[in-house]
């Protein structure tokens, strides 16, 4: 159902689909024993994509400007997701004494693996992987925008 409320759209449907997408990405990070466990992980990877493609619908007819405002505001909570995660990474290898490990993280296989793939968490450990997904949204939102006028 779409209604109308101060020159806003919303779609009732999407933002019900978006809850269930929401508590089924914690299903995922969640560990069911046996063959109902697998079934539950399967039925809930559906979430993640969903979210792109609601991303994707809702983005479709937004303005340079506004996908401009979204790359900022991505960007600042990434870097501040990042700052959060780089102070756990750092406190918890430097509380096993293990702060060699960090600075073999550092290193130019795993930037230029984070710059292609994506994969974060080669640079600031595995805790880190929940920042792909904004990585991700923000290289697509950066990808829209030099060709927003031709679509």
């Amino acid at each position: 159902m779409v209604t109308k409320d101060k020159g806003l759209t919303y779609n009732s449907t999407l933002h019900a689909i978006k809850v269930l997408a929401c508590f089924s990405v914690v299903a995922i990070h969640i560990w069911l024993p046996g063959k109902i466990g697998a079934f539950y992980q399967i039925i809930a990877r559906f979430a993640v994509p969903m979210f792109f493609l609601i991303s994707g619908f809702y983005s479709y007819n937004i303005s340079k400007n506004k996908i401009q405002n979204r790359i900022k505001k991505i960007f600042r909570l990434i870097l501040r997701s990042t700052f959060f995660y780089v102070i756990i990474f750092v406190w918890m290898f430097w509380r096993e004494g293990n702060m060699q490990f960090i600075f073999q993280n550092f290193n130019l296989t795993n930037i230029i693996r984070f710059v292609i793939f994506n994969r974060i968490s080669d640079l600031i450990g595995y805790l880190a992987t929940p920042l792909w997904y904004l990585f991700a949204i923000l290289y697509i939102y950066i990808f829209i925008f030099p060709i927003k006028d031709y679509y």
